[in-house]
């Protein structure tokens, strides 16, 4: 579906982007009906294509990959006030739930600062405060983190006999393992070479925390003492200790040690050695078709409240949904038991989680006291 005349079709317009998000989400249901919406890479374009998708109301559950620093629509960062394209974009989510479809964002994949992504286009790049994601960010929408599953990595290279990587559980994602190793067998060249790559997380300084995660054990405040500075500048003090939406919700692997591959023509053909929480966001976009074919069909709607009622029904016991992760960091919060703002409420059970939603269901049909 070409939405305001539809995006471009190249490497540099991130059409991969698209290739690996139908490739996820229908590698993992194989048999659904996949629409694809399209759209220029322009604000209004972003924002057209949600509101596209909640007027047609034709898909069941849809995910995106595509977000930027939630800093990036303050005045104070960028001269204007964009604040009121979150509210779009949350009016859009909210419609969206209202009919009963599942929507999914990636985290991002700059661990707990994610505006690091700007940096790239900058020599002076923004100060490393910690930061989330927009539209994974906003409370009616489901954040999916990063993991890296267990592995074990070789150098190829010099020095000999170097001892292999070994990651032996899974940990929420964050380079810092990857980096460490690199800084002890190959040098100090590699000392913040790899910051701060990892799934992305924290807490939202714009949305307030919603109702479904008030009660979770875990979940934290903004930080104090978080700046955005460029070029030296002083451009915006978060604010310190806020009750702010908390994200990821849950996380699956992204970590392109333990990744896929990509099959993108845009991009060269058949490409190895991918990850990102973009991986992740459609792979759930497919695993929402699988549990409603597995309870008989229908539309799950907004997974997060569903989600935390689960977390305090089943805690992390042989019935969860959830696999709690509590190894690893995104370069700032740490794999801890039950819920951080690393890999959410863990990693996903799917086939728990499909008899967890049958149950749900059974229950609330069910009209004794």
């Amino acid at each position: 579906m070409h939405v305001d005349g539809g995006g471009d079709l190249s490497a540099n317009a991130g059409s991969g982007e698209t290739s690996l998000d139908v490739e996820q989400s229908g590698g993992l249901a194989p048999q659904a009906k996949i629409i694809v919406y399209d759209a220029p890479n322009t604000d209004p374009g972003f924002i057209d294509l949600f509101y596209k998708a909640a007027s047609d109301n034709l898909v069941d559950s849809l995910s995106v990959s595509w977000g930027q620093a939630e800093v990036l629509y303050f005045e104070a960062v960028i001269g204007a006030d964009h604040t009121g394209q979150l509210l779009a974009f949350h009016q859009a989510f909210l419609e969206l739930a209202a009919q009963g479809i599942s929507a999914f964002a990636a985290s991002g994949d700059n661990g707990a600062y994610e505006i690091y992504d700007s940096n790239v286009a900058f020599e002076n790049p923004y100060s490393n405060a910690l930061t989330v994601d927009s539209p994974g960010d906003d409370p009616a929408i489901t954040a999916a983190g990063g993991t890296t599953t267990p592995v074990v990595l070789t150098l190829t290279g010099p020095p000999p006999n170097t001892p292999p990587l070994v990651v032996p559980t899974e940990q929420v994602w964050g380079w810092d393992y990857l980096q460490n190793y690199l800084v002890e067998f190959l040098g100090n060249q590699y000392q913040n070479a790899l910051f701060p790559v990892g799934g992305g997380g924290g807490v939202s300084v714009f949305w307030p925390v919603p109702a479904y995660q008030r009660h979770t054990p875990g979940i934290r405040r903004s930080e104090a003492g978080q700046s955005v500075i460029f070029n030296g500048q002083e451009l915006l003090d978060l604010r310190a200790h806020f009750a702010g939406r908390n994200l990821p919700d849950v996380s699956l692997n992204a970590d392109p040690e333990t990744g896929y591959l990509l099959l993108s023509t845009e991009d060269g053909g058949l490409l190895a050695g991918f990850g990102g929480t973009s991986f992740v966001a459609p792979q759930l976009n497919g695993i929402s078709a699988l549990i409603s074919q597995a309870i008989g069909g229908g539309r799950l709607g907004l997974w997060n409240s569903m989600l935390y009622r689960f977390k305090q029904v089943y805690g992390y016991g042989n019935a969860s949904p959830f696999v709690d992760i509590t190894a690893g960091n995104n370069w700032f919060y740490q794999g801890i038991p039950g819920y951080e703002p690393g890999a959410g409420l863990g990693v996903l059970d799917v086939a728990k989680l499909a008899a967890a939603v049958a149950h749900d269901g059974r229950e609330s049909l069910d009209p004794s006291p």
